[in-house]
């Protein structure tokens, strides 16, 4: 049995065709599908504590028990075994412009925990050094 080099190619198109349209049939995904995802929905809340002043580094979701310095001090957090949502941004702050802060200073970074899926800040703190690593590539 002999195959003619044009039906191989039209079978070879054919093949291909098939998967690229099988491979749309893929579910569509709301999230970068990180473990961190879920906590884009904390961004409005926090740049809205910062008043919009300073730039994103990053966010993270991680447990209160991660952070290296846990806010003690608001009875509003949930246990430290529990998802939290860690926003930081970069800039120059001095008290008053950062809301939720226990302790106002003057800092260049300031750090908002909120709830895992939005909601209003838990706390918030000004620091000169950041308690996690934000940037993927540092």
């Amino acid at each position: 049995m002999r195959i003619s080099l044009r039906r191989a190619g039209v079978a070879g198109i054919g093949l291909a065709m098939g998967v690229v349209a099988l491979g749309g049939c893929a579910s569509a995904h709301n999230s970068l599908g990180t473990g961190s995802s879920s906590c884009f929905q904390a961004l409005p809340s926090a740049t809205k504590a910062v008043h919009n002043k300073g730039r994103l580094l990053g966010v993270r979701r991680v447990t209160l028990a991660q952070l290296q310095r846990p806010p003690t001090t608001s009875s509003s957090l949930p246990p430290s075994d529990r998802s939290v949502c860690v926003v930081a941004f970069q800039g120059k702050y001095v008290p008053g412009d950062v809301d939720h802060v226990a302790a106002p200073r003057n800092g260049n970074y300031a750090v908002v925990v909120v709830g895992e899926h939005g909601g209003q800040p838990l706390h918030a703190s000004v620091t000169d050094q950041l308690p996690l690593r934000f940037r993927h590539l540092s």
